[in-house]
């Protein structure tokens, strides 16, 4: 039996409707024509405690991709599911959220409501670039017309460059 090796560019079944672009290869059996990607995609979750979040990390789960939440401190509600890795850090920290960063694919930061609001985002954004991690922001909660409309502005610039 030969070998083949593919650049495996999209996998759509891993987060329904985002497409996750890798940069590790895949070996596939001639026989078969099954690929075996090498490296599992992780999916680093910003705000898993909240109404949005949780959602999120449900939906992750549930389709089996491997998950890691980054929290502060642990909620007072439910604990997250056995199988998720928990990160503790602080999203104003940018040591944590580069730590938090390592082996991840894709970022849902589904930002939280905080009066720190836009430097948060600025750290994840930038953490993302520097680990080339595809980012998912699950919206802008800034409070006030002017805090809304910078960190909107931050965030496409960092998604559109041009």
């Amino acid at each position: 039996m030969s070998e083949r090796t593919y650049c495996l560019h999209h996998v759509p079944s891993c987060v329904p409707g985002v497409p996750l672009r890798l940069r590790h290869s895949a070996v596939a059996d001639a026989s078969t024509e099954r690929i075996t990607v090498e490296e599992k995609i992780r999916v680093l979750v910003v705000g898993s405690t909240g109404t949005m979040g949780s959602s999120v990390l449900g939906a992750l789960v549930a389709a089996g991709t491997p998950v890691r939440v980054l929290q502060r401190k642990p909620p007072p509600g439910p604990p997250v599911p056995s199988h998720v890795e928990v990160f503790t850090g602080d999203l104003r920290n940018s040591n944590d959220v580069r730590a938090a960063m390592t082996g991840i694919s894709a970022a849902f930061y589904v930002s939280p409501h905080d009066d720190h609001e836009i430097d948060m985002a600025e750290t994840f954004i930038q953490a993302c670039e520097r680990a080339d991690v595809r980012l998912v922001f699950g919206g802008v909660h800034a409070t006030g017309g002017v805090l809304s409309r910078r960190l909107k502005r931050l965030l496409f610039s960092a998604m559109m460059p041009h």
